[in-house]
């Protein structure tokens, strides 16, 4: 018997540009680069800000769906997983997409305001044990005195070390909880995972160990043992994107009758909860997201854009590959509208991932663009 009609929330042109995207990008990350560290897959969701609509989600590797019965033994076997949904079951580490949630935590608890300057001495330093900013790594240089902001444009490990100890994994844990990770969205999808927020009593439990001063400073900068969702990290920026309202994630608009037309279920937006952020701590971290894309770690793709955006890169390490790149943006800067969480596996960086963003961002904008991220050089 045919059953009703039901009424997606996905703007097709959208999911057409994001599968697309998603696919070229990964493609031209590997160029032809074969082994473990090649980019293996990845996901792109994005949200309605102000209803947590899903616009576009996508997987890659992906199937054709005409020939799936006579393709399903070879996608079963398929070491990527082309029929495993990393949208909303595929949990990955954040890196520096965090440090959003780190910046809310620390304004709104008061161990910093957005005028505050904190000095990178480039090593923060935990009785006998060290953690380097990056830029001191790499080149044994520091930022020297910085604010909030200049922290998330620079994304600077020593900043977040500082503040993320001095505010304690327990506010920690409990911004990440108000912003719904590592917590299933209730999306309505089979198969969604709720990921893994780190905390004292995970440790416990999962490794049989006490939580130390350094997986606090870990934490702060999007490490530790956090693994979160695509869909999850897009419902997080959305939610920071429009003042702190968490909505319920949909993909179902409305259920029609097939005969008559008349609509048996309207989906109306479901606020899930929400959370207090000052108008002082909002300018901050989206000014410090806007420096991200103008001049900032993803000023090579967004630079040139004809709206402003605003996001945050990240490179989640794992143990034996090449980094995660993760991403994520919200547009435009002076009211955004459209939410981005972007998660390739070996992708290296997430600047390396922000393309698909733009070319997202270009036909929700309307946009004729004719942008081509540099080539990856050897």
């Amino acid at each position: 018997k045919q059953g009703n009609n039901v009424i997606l929330t996905i703007n097709y042109d959208l999911q057409d540009a994001a599968e697309k995207a998603l696919k070229e990008t990964i493609l031209s990350i590997n160029g032809g680069g074969v082994g473990s560290k090649i980019a293996s897959g990845g996901s792109v969701v994005a949200l309605d800000v102000n209803s947590a609509e899903i616009l576009a989600m996508a997987s890659y590797p992906d199937y054709n769906i005409k020939t799936f019965d006579k393709d399903y033994e070879m996608l079963y076997r398929d070491p990527q997983k082309p029929m495993f949904n990393r949208a909303i079951s595929g949990a990955y580490a954040p890196g520096s997409i965090f440090k959003i949630l780190t910046s809310i935590a620390v304004l709104e608890d008061r161990i910093v305001t957005p005028e505050t300057l904190v000095f990178d001495e480039g090593v923060y330093k935990i009785g006998d044990h060290s953690f380097n900013c990056l830029v001191y790594t790499q080149a044994h240089v520091t930022h020297g005195y910085i604010n909030v902001s200049q922290a998330l444009k620079d994304s600077c490990n020593y900043f977040y070390y500082k503040t993320g100890h001095e505010l304690g994994i327990k506010r920690l844990d409990y911004y990440s909880k108000k912003f719904g990770l590592g917590q299933l969205t209730g999306v309505e999808l089979e198969g969604e995972k709720p990921g893994v927020l780190a905390s004292p009593e995970y440790k416990e439990k999962t490794f049989h160990e006490i939580w130390y001063p350094g997986d606090t400073v870990q934490f702060a900068i999007g490490q530790s043992f956090n693994l979160f969702t695509p869909l999850q990290l897009a419902n997080y920026v959305a939610t920071f994107a429009n003042g702190g309202t968490r909505y319920k994630p949909h993909i179902i608009k409305s259920i029609k009758d097939r005969d008559t037309g008349k609509n048996l279920v309207s989906n109306e937006s479901v606020v899930l909860n929400k959370i207090d952020i000052s108008d002082r701590t909002y300018d901050a971290v989206l000014k410090g997201m806007r420096m991200v894309a103008s001049n900032g770690t993803a000023s090579s793709t967004f630079a040139s854009f004809p709206i402003d955006v605003c996001c945050k890169t990240g490179s989640a390490q794992v143990v034996g590959s090449n980094a995660t790149g993760t991403f994520v943006a919200v547009a435009p800067y002076d009211k955004p509208q459209i939410a981005i969480a972007i998660v390739v596996e070996n992708a290296g960086s997430g600047a390396a991932v922000a393309p698909i963003a733009r070319k997202i961002l270009a036909k929700y904008f309307n946009i004729e663009d004719n942008f081509e991220p540099a080539k990856k050089s050897e």
